[in-house]
């Protein structure tokens, strides 16, 4: 039979084993956070939102009382911060290009019930830069109220360039293809599947 001594010694190695465990997970967490290359964010609420408030009071609560309570350097730096100590504590709006901006965005995300899934926004940094991201965002939810916001972010604007300057060129040929005042065609595997209007 163990004495009360050598109780409390083992409750204290249990304990002391419990707290290790905590550290080695927060530690682990701190690291993935810091080294991802995605932007990773956490929003949190002044005042948890009711859930039944109707879509324009939802937007509203979301762009006026949420902040940014936690991000990596990733995120940070998508918005042209060098640390995420520069943009804690501030609200999407002051994020976006104007408040109407992050009204809308916040509309979308109420709409699709606190979800997000591969969500691309076009933003602005506060370099006014124009950046593209692509967003899983997800609400928590707890007793019928949205209590934080849990979101991964990718900056896809490098991609989005690419396929807007494709498309203007696609759209430059096919102007100058219908303009061309002699006949043209086009051939794929011995077929001819368009050719532009002349005159002739």
């Amino acid at each position: 039979m163990q004495t009360a001594e050598e109780e409390i010694r083992a409750t204290n190695e249990e304990l002391k084993d419990s707290i290790d465990r905590l550290f080695t997970s927060e530690e682990r967490y701190r690291n993935f956070i810091h080294l991802s290359t995605e932007g990773i964010h956490r929003w949190e609420f002044r005042v948890p939102m009711s859930l039944d408030i109707s879509l324009e009071e939802k937007a509203k609560w979301l762009t006026e009382k949420q902040y940014l309570a936690e991000c990596n350097e990733a995120f940070a730096k998508m918005y042209g911060f060098e640390k995420p100590e520069d943009i804690l504590g501030k609200r999407l709006a002051d994020l976006e290009e104007s408040e109407d901006a992050a009204l809308e965005m916040n509309t979308q995300f109420a709409r699709n019930n606190y979800n997000w899934v591969n969500f691309e926004t076009e933003e602005v940094t506060k370099a006014g830069e124009r950046k593209y991201f692509l967003n899983n965002l997800i609400g928590i939810i707890e007793n019928n109220k949205l209590t934080r916001l849990w979101g991964t972010q990718a900056d896809i604007t490098k991609r989005k360039q690419a396929e807007i300057e494709t498309l203007e060129s696609q759209r430059k040929l096919e102007s100058i293809f219908r303009a061309a005042p002699t006949g043209i065609g086009v051939v794929i595997d011995r077929v001819l599947v368009e050719v532009n209007p002349t005159d002739l």
